[in-house]
């Protein structure tokens, strides 16, 4: 699986972000997991799609900044609460870290079942058989991926 490269620069923005959140239950909220060093590092791990839009090692941390400067700029441009909006773009894909561990991204047969559940869910056939414990979520993570 293709990697986005290094991955400091889209923590160093972030994290700048999240300097910046005036309110401390937000901040608190968004350091029980970003504070966290397991947690990033299965995050910066992640595709954010098997197929789609950054699917490639690092792309859930790169969607997620993406998503956040633009979400941070319609906040600014609205009037909107900036920090509550920061806040649920950067918890919006909290649980992808666990929903398809990169330890399976690297498995020989992984590739054929997520494509596999990817035509699955556009043509609503059965999926391909696979090993138990790597189709379900892949099944799952397939039928939640955005293909833009």
């Amino acid at each position: 699986m293709p990697s986005i490269g290094e991955v400091s620069p889209w923590w160093a923005l972030l994290d700048d972000w999240r300097t910046q959140v005036r309110g401390p239950r937000l901040r608190q909220t968004l350091a029980l997991f970003y504070d966290d060093l397991g947690f990033r590092s299965r995050f910066q791990e992640c595709p954010a799609s098997l197929s789609g839009h950054h699917a490639e090692l690092g792309g859930l941390l790169m969607h997620t900044c993406e998503v956040a400067a633009i979400g941070r700029r319609i906040a600014e441009v609205c009037g909107a609460d900036i920090d509550l909006v920061l806040a649920g773009i950067l918890l919006h894909d909290i649980g992808e870290d666990r929903e398809l561990p990169v330890e399976w991204l690297l498995r020989d047969d992984y590739r054929r079942i997520a494509d596999g559940a990817h035509r699955t869910r556009r043509s609503h056939a059965r999926p391909e058989a696979g090993p138990a414990e790597l189709v379900h979520p892949v099944q799952r993570k397939s039928a939640r991926c955005c293909t833009i």
